[in-house]
């Protein structure tokens, strides 16, 4: 696990948000506080989990999203969400297939809470 705090003090830290994409954005907004913890990448949980059975994915499609996200397998990485549930995913998968991750388990929410900034891809 990792907290907001550890978060903020490791800058190379490579972020995970497993939420939809129109959550990442900033388009839906459930916490009014659009968007996403800065730097983050949008990896969303469904595409973690192969077909409705919910089994992992083969490695070769994990790094198949987590390339086109710009992450490498050397990173180390935290994955988030709302609130814990769907990051939860994202953990279990990556560190099944060996990757360096932790869970922000706290997650979006905690982390406004705190009044951190965000970023979103909303025009003004």
């Amino acid at each position: 696990r990792i907290t907001a705090e550890q978060i903020r003090r490791n800058p190379a830290l490579i972020l995970i948000d497993t939420r939809s994409v129109e959550e990442f954005t900033g388009e839906r907004d459930l916490d009014n506080q659009p968007g996403h913890l800065p730097g983050a990448h949008n990896v969303v949980w469904r595409e973690l989990i192969a077909g409705p059975q919910g089994y992992l994915p083969d490695k070769e499609k994990v790094e198949g999203l987590l390339a086109h996200a710009g992450i490498l397998g050397g990173d180390s990485i935290a994955s988030y969400c709302r609130s814990g549930l769907r990051a939860s995913v994202g953990y279990l998968v990556l560190k099944e297939l060996g990757y360096n991750v932790a869970l922000y388990d706290g997650s979006y929410r905690d982390w406004i809470r705190h009044g951190f900034p965000v970023e979103n891809n909303l025009v003004h």
